[in-house]
């Protein structure tokens, strides 16, 4: 679904490297007041790529709010990001250990074993409860193929059945976890936020497509893909 104006978007993105045979990268766009499933990103490109990407879906969607799991080659998406001054970006909260205040100093979501849980607890109780608002079919049917098992270790175990992908469910998790973040809440004042999608992405050298088919130019067609 194309943007609404002056409504406010929560975008999780899950990272993969891009390779051959590999996982896929994946970003979930969530209707913040909805908490409605409103476009997805799913493909296989290198980490820097999906960072402009998420770029230009975030300014598309009126500068989402965009938190981008940290682990392993996340932090080449978020130093993209970083670098691009992209305004409304997640930073996961911490105890300063000389101060001991939370503070919120670290770029992404990190999926550990303390939030691994909860983020995927939250989602399947949206899931029964039907406070989620899903239309995307390989997200459907990825979560209908998603494990919970506990070891004999008595340790929780999560992940896609075998030749199975779980990026979209993990990327859907940390939207509604960051939506439940204090950091994200929708601005009092969208004025600052409202520059045209067209700047945003020609700001970044990416020349879009002027011809207009229907409502919608070909460059917003790529981003709902």
């Amino acid at each position: 679904m194309p943007p609404e104006r002056r409504r406010y978007y929560v975008i999780g993105a899950d990272v993969a490297e891009g390779v051959r045979g590999g996982d896929f990268s994946c970003a979930q766009v969530v209707d913040y007041d909805f908490v409605e499933q409103s476009a997805i990103w799913h493909g296989r490109v290198s980490p820097d790529i999906f960072g402009h990407i998420l770029y230009t879906l975030g300014a598309y969607y009126n500068w989402a709010f965009i938190a981008v799991e940290a682990n392993s080659i996340g932090s080449t998406v978020l130093h993209v990001l970083h670098d691009l001054g992209y305004p409304n970006l997640y930073y996961r909260e911490r105890l300063d250990p000389l101060t001991r205040k939370v503070v919120s100093d670290k770029l992404g979501w990190l999926t550990t074993t303390k939030t691994k849980g909860p983020m995927l607890h939250e989602l399947g109780k949206r899931i029964r409860e039907g406070s989620v608002v899903l239309h995307d079919k390989l997200t459907i049917d990825e979560l209908m193929s998603f494990t919970y098992d506990t070891s004999k270790s008595g340790k929780e175990q999560y992940g896609a059945e075998p030749g199975c992908h779980d990026d979209t469910p993990i990327a859907l998790a940390i939207a509604l976890a960051a939506r439940e973040s204090p950091q994200c809440e929708p601005p009092e004042d969208f004025d600052p936020m409202d520059i045209s999608f067209m700047e945003a992405v020609e700001e970044l050298g990416i020349h879009a497509p002027r011809r207009r088919r229907g409502s919608e130019t070909e460059l917003e067609e790529w981003c709902l893909s």
